[in-house]
């Protein structure tokens, strides 16, 4: 994942003048990988070492969030589904009851099968983000000159974006958790105040806070995936 960036060098065989040549050297130096850059132009450097994990691994978040987006609308689709089959079942015969149960118990572990395992799935990817993450904070400070490592980009040191995927990924952690609850009990259960409740919080999905997408958008920023 590191990039592998080399320095340039002057070319060999052109005399110049002094003048000519200290100005060729600013204009290079200017160019190598050590030049720390601002947002605005990260995007026409090459970056490379715990800059590269780290902008990488940023843009893994915004995929990965996306992703779990997707996820949770085909989730509620699947959860809306059998809620209305669950509902109609009071309306219906003993016979027709149990055929009706029967169908919402499919549903509920096409739920399990096609929405929670690739959630978790996806959970994994974003926890190795965070164990990732503290790897580059341990390299930062076992190399750093300083008692704290310069930052990365801007104006965020390694801890920050550290601190941000933990958050994150506390907050996923624990929605999948209630998600997991509702698919292992909507099934089973007959209330309809229940049953409303359980997709109302799918769909509000009361963990992840609003200031999650926040959260990414203030690391994208820091990285220069997007503009100020």
């Amino acid at each position: 994942m590191n990039g592998n960036s080399q320095t340039p060098q002057p070319r060999r065989g052109r005399s110049g003048n002094p003048a000519d040549r200290e100005n060729r050297r600013g204009e290079e130096d200017s160019q190598t990988p050590s030049h720390r850059a601002s947002p605005a132009n990260l995007s026409q450097i090459r970056l490379q070492g715990s800059a590269r994990i780290i902008k990488d691994h940023c843009a893994d978040w915004n995929n990965f969030m996306e992703r779990w987006d997707e996820l949770n609308d085909k989730g509620f689709q699947l959860a809306n589904k059998i809620i209305n089959l669950k509902l109609h079942q009071e309306k219906q015969v003993q016979s027709t009851e149990a055929l009706l149960a029967h169908d919402s118990g499919a549903e509920s572990e096409k739920t399990k099968d096609e929405i929670c395992y690739p959630r978790k799935h996806l959970a994994d990817k974003m926890h190795n983000i965070t164990v990732h993450f503290e790897g580059v904070r341990r390299l930062e400070y076992h190399t750093s000159i300083d008692e704290d490592p310069e930052p990365l980009f801007d104006t965020w040191t390694v801890d920050r974006f550290c601190e941000i995927s933990e958050e994150l990924e506390g907050m996923y952690s624990q929605e999948i958790k209630l998600k997991e609850s509702i698919v292992q009990d909507i099934a089973h259960q007959m209330s309809r105040d229940v049953l409303m409740t359980y997709i109302s919080l799918w769909h509000h999905q009361p963990y992840l806070e609003e200031r999650n997408h926040l959260m990414l958008k203030s690391m994208l920023l820091e990285t220069g995936w997007v503009d100020p």
